[in-house]
């Protein structure tokens, strides 16, 4: 169930859920950001699109977990961990190869710095968190 009104962080308009064990976040607004890591990789799903030109839009109504790990939701990380969480679904069901896994990882820490993070914690501690601890979420079979 979504609960309460519109709310904004780093950019990104959602809503919140209660009561859902899998989620923590409903886009509310679309969101589109360029990504030339991803040029040349096409792909479609209910709720995001990339064109060849690298550009992502997350549709309103996709639901995500938020920045994983121990972390706190932040102006920083928010839209990036939303993008990293599309980037994932896309690998998991096989939009975009595994070998592209790590440009998703860098793609996290380059929209960390964007919202505002600095460098050496977005490239020290986010970029190695998620090399090291994201496999398991990004493999195919974990759908």
């Amino acid at each position: 169930m979504i609960e309460g009104p519109i709310k904004e962080l780093g950019g990104v308009k959602y809503r919140k859920f209660t009561n859902s064990e899998k989620y923590k976040y409903e886009l509310a607004c679309p969101v589109k950001v360029h990504l030339p890591r991803f040029v040349g990789c096409a792909f479609r799903s209910k709720f995001f699109k990339m064109d060849n030109k690298g550009n992502l839009e997350v549709l309103p109504g996709y639901a995500w977990d938020g920045p994983s790990g121990p972390t706190i939701d932040r102006k920083e990380n928010f839209l990036a961990g939303l993008v990293h969480d599309v980037l994932y679904q896309a690998l998991r069901d096989r939009s975009l190869h595994p070998d592209q896994r790590n440009d998703s990882d860098k793609v996290l820490a380059e929209l960390c710095i964007k919202g505002g993070m600095l460098k050496p914690w977005a490239w020290a501690v986010y970029y190695p968190a998620v090399r090291i601890f994201g496999a398991s979420s990004a493999r195919q079979n974990n759908v």
